[in-house]
């Protein structure tokens, strides 16, 4: 996801994060619990990680990488 979606998707309300900070009180990482964000996950379904794009040459044959 692009972290301006992301920013506006935590604005709105519709995604829920925890904030971990470090001793001077930065925020060094976000999280994001399954648990937390069912009405979001919902609303936007994971997409299928398996599709991935094929590479052809000149002769059709495809190149892997």
């Amino acid at each position: 996801m692009h972290p301006a979606t992301r920013g506006k998707l935590k604005r709105q309300g519709l995604l829920k994060g925890r904030d971990l900070k470090n001793e001077k009180g930065q925020i060094y990482y976000t999280i994001y619990l399954v648990s937390e964000n069912q009405e979001f996950l919902k609303k936007y379904p994971r997409r299928d990680r398996k599709t991935r794009e094929t590479i052809v040459d000149d002769k059709g044959k495809q190149v892997v990488s």
